[in-house]
């Protein structure tokens, strides 16, 4: 029953893909793989896309690692490793629930920490 309504949903309704970029989508996947890699070999990665690397950081304390690339249109891309050392998965155990007070919810507390690093070390460059 399900695959026949998504089957009529697509035939029937292309409009609901039409503000996907699919072309952008497989750019993100292909550069998300770049956050497991070396500087290097992230400027590298970057530069086939005409994008920019501003910051490449892994975090002491939590051996994460992510980066932060401009595109010429000036739209910023940050991709976050995922956990590949026991560091991250020591960040991934921690798993308290912690109040965000920004966001007023309860959040992951190793992830909360971590991202809350990661924002620190990047504030001074994100265009918002």
């Amino acid at each position: 029953m399900f695959r026949l309504f998504l089957l009529a949903l697509i035939t029937f309704s292309p409009s609901v893909f039409s503000d996907v970029d699919f072309f952008e989508m497989k750019k993100s996947a292909l550069l998300s793989v770049a956050s497991y890699q070396t500087t290097q070999q992230i400027e590298g990665r970057l530069s086939h896309v005409d994008y920019t690397l501003l910051r490449h950081n892994v975090l002491p304390e939590s051996e994460l690692s992510y980066f932060l690339a401009k595109a010429p249109s000036g739209l910023q891309y940050l991709s976050f490793r995922g956990t590949s050392n026991l560091e991250n998965a020591l960040v991934d155990l921690d798993l308290a629930l912690v109040l965000d007070s920004h966001l007023n919810i309860q959040v992951h507390q190793g992830f909360a920490g971590a991202a809350k690093a990661a924002y620190n070390d990047l504030k001074p460059l994100l265009n918002y």
